[in-house]
């Protein structure tokens, strides 16, 4: 995409701040704040392909990691025993259209980068992803544990349509590439046989908050069962939870779903904490602040 002359000036007064002080800043931290933070979605594809040249050019190493610091909507997580460091993030292309980036940094490795391409969140629970074809999501906690060497991520994304959705994704690697996904999910489905699955996902309506959780001691996911609801003043259905809960239990080699789980105290749903610091003014997802 060709941007005029015009259009950069523009960008100019939109981020005044960003752009005074261009000569002192990292250009991949104005590009990344620019991608996520500017209202005109142009503008926004044309910063993102930017911060994506810049990205490839100036992050080389895991001892560049600071240099993703750009903005709130940028969710680092660290592993566990400190192998690696992931960012992932989200912008809007067009409106209500999300895009996804990922970059993972490991010691004495080079930075692996990957864009979302365009998926059907209900139908990406038979495939295992790399950083070609990833689906993209916010990963916004890592369970402190590993299974079988894999890791366990947490994670955020929306649907062009609206619906929401928390993910249980397996996160290895393999001959020293990423992969996302892998079958081990277990669940029989209406009474049938267990079923493998390569993530967990949890499809939802705005306004809800479906907590997922992780109990250690017990090596168990627990997570809010999610029902649909017909709102009986505009027959819209909405998917929300309906006070009950399920869980997946690790067995050693599976993670086998019980749709029993009752009783269970479960913490504040962990998803805004990283994006959403409660400490700091309200801000929705790209940072910007919220009106009351």
């Amino acid at each position: 995409m060709r941007i005029s002359f015009l259009k950069i000036l523009a960008l100019s007064f939109i981020h005044p701040t960003l752009c005074t002080a261009q000569n002192e800043i990292d250009s991949l931290r104005f590009w990344g704040d620019a991608m996520i933070s500017l209202s005109s979605p142009e503008l926004r594809e044309y910063a993102a392909t930017e911060f994506n040249k810049n990205l490839r050019r100036k992050i080389r190493g895991i001892e560049d990691s600071s240099r993703m610091r750009f903005h709130p909507s940028v969710i680092r997580i660290d592993a566990p025993d400190n192998s690696f460091v992931l960012y992932t993030w989200q912008r809007e292309a067009q409106a209500g259209n999300y895009r996804y980036g990922f970059c993972m940094l490991r010691e004495g490795q080079d930075p692996v980068i990957g864009q979302s391409a365009p998926r059907n969140y209900r139908k990406v629970n038979y495939e295992r992803f790399d950083k070609n074809n990833w689906y993209g999501a916010i990963y916004y906690k890592l369970l402190p544990d590993t299974f079988n060497g894999n890791y366990i991520l947490l994670g955020y994304s929306q649907s062009s349509d609206g619906t929401r959705h928390r993910i249980i994704e397996v996160l290895g690697f393999e001959g020293g590439n990423i992969f996302f996904g892998a079958p081990v999910f277990a669940k029989a489905n209406q009474g049938g046989p267990l079923e493998k699955y390569y993530r967990a996902i949890l499809h939802y309506s705005p306004g809800a908050q479906p907590v997922i959780t992780y109990d250690p001691s017990l090596k168990q996911i627990v997570y809010d069962h999610i029902s649909s609801f017909s709102d009986p003043r505009t027959g819209e259905v909405i998917l929300a939870q309906d006070g009950t809960f399920e869980a997946y239990d690790w067995s050693g080699n599976l993670w086998v779903h019980n749709p029993y789980l009752q009783g269970h105290p479960l913490d504040q749903a962990p998803i805004e904490k990283p994006v959403l610091d409660k400490d700091r003014p309200k801000r929705d997802l790209f940072g910007r602040p919220q009106k009351n």
